[in-house]
């Protein structure tokens, strides 16, 4: 998705990027993110005995805990590593975001400025979803390079990262019917409903095997909680 060149042609826009993340981040860790709080202690707490939904109340999708799980055993737990996977979540969005305004505008000034001004309308749950926002994009990203060239690869990795967003917070599934559609319109449709079915089911296994919920459980902590919340608020 980056190759060299690209890279080397806007090192002071990334520069500027990854600078504005750390003040950004070492600003929003003050006054303590609450939802990323939960989700960085938490994740060490989830094993084989402390289950997700099941011993630990969550009405969103495991990945998030699991992408801070993995970082914080290469680099350990502690403040900096607190602030650090904060910083990092935020640089992904950032970097991911202006790497795909430009490819399509050709315009650094004006990707770098998007950027910035897409952090004004987050609220206090920024990280999750930073995070969540990003999978997204990967996702449709990905979608545009399959509809131009109808590369298997492409919806492979498309697919993955809408499910991956659906399994970080349950209101991607409205991204779903966009495969969907692209299944049933295809000439190839059975080959992509086989990759797409077989990739559904991994994911599901993959998470469901690591913090041990059954699919009633994701199914009421996701949807059903949610959506009644959404219902009592309206």
């Amino acid at each position: 998705m980056i190759s060299r060149k690209l890279f080397n042609s806007n090192y002071l826009s990334l520069s500027l990027i990854i600078l504005f993340c750390l003040i950004f981040s070492a600003t929003n860790t003050i006054y303590v993110e609450r939802d990323y709080s939960f989700y960085y202690f938490t994740s060490s707490l989830l094993n084989d005995t402390n289950l997700l939904y099941e011993n630990y109340f969550s009405h969103k999708g495991p990945f998030y805990f699991l992408f801070v799980s993995v970082i914080k055993s290469f680099i350990g737990d502690g403040i900096f590593q607190y602030k650090f996977i904060h910083f990092l979540t935020i640089s992904l969005f950032s970097i991911t975001t202006y790497f795909v305004l430009y490819r399509h505008t050709q315009k650094k000034t004006l990707s770098f400025l998007i950027v910035l001004a897409l952090f004004y309308f987050q609220n206090t749950g920024i990280s999750i979803q930073l995070f969540h926002s990003t999978l997204i994009i990967l996702g449709l990203f990905f979608f545009d390079k399959f509809s131009d060239n109808n590369k298997y690869i492409y919806f492979f990795i498309s697919t993955l990262f809408i499910l991956l967003a659906i399994f970080t917070r349950i209101d991607a599934i409205i991204f779903l019917p966009l495969l969907i559609f692209q299944i049933l319109y295809s000439k190839n449709r059975f080959i992509l409903f086989l990759l797409f079915s077989l990739i559904c089911l991994s994911v599901y296994s993959f998470f469901s095997e690591i913090y041990g919920f059954s699919f009633n459980q994701f199914f009421n902590h996701n949807f059903v909680f949610n959506f009644m919340y959404a219902k009592q608020d309206s």
